[in-house]
């Protein structure tokens, strides 16, 4: 039995949506450093696949979604050190880099 990705490009249209919400739900809930690092892999998982399926809806989508956990993009002298404390923020920010720096041809309104 030889199984070809017939049903990738549409199965994937179905459940990026889903899973880029779920993904972020348990990181913004997560307090276990393990898991916040799964779903650091799930959205770069996701991004990969996106990619891959040229499913650039999804990048922006992700971009987006990872932006709204960085908690302020220009910060002021009393913000910045709270932002440094927050691990979560600075690792949404380098997955949101990381995703932006390897598959950047994709990203479209994700920049907005």
């Amino acid at each position: 039995c030889t199984m070809q990705p017939v049903f990738d490009y549409d199965m994937f249209a179905l459940i990026w949506g889903p899973t880029i919400a779920s993904i972020s739900v348990v990181f913004d809930q997560a307090e276990d450093e393990s898991i916040v690092q799964y779903t650091i892999d799930g959205f770069l998982s996701v991004a990969h696949l996106a990619s891959v399926l040229h499913f650039c809806d999804a990048i922006d989508n992700l971009v987006i979604s990872l932006c709204k956990f960085i908690t302020s993009l220009t910060p002021k002298a009393s913000e910045s050190d709270a932002f440094i404390e927050d691990s979560k923020a600075m690792l949404a920010l380098v997955t949101m880099f990381c995703i932006v720096n390897q598959y950047g041809d994709c990203v479209r309104n994700g920049w907005r």
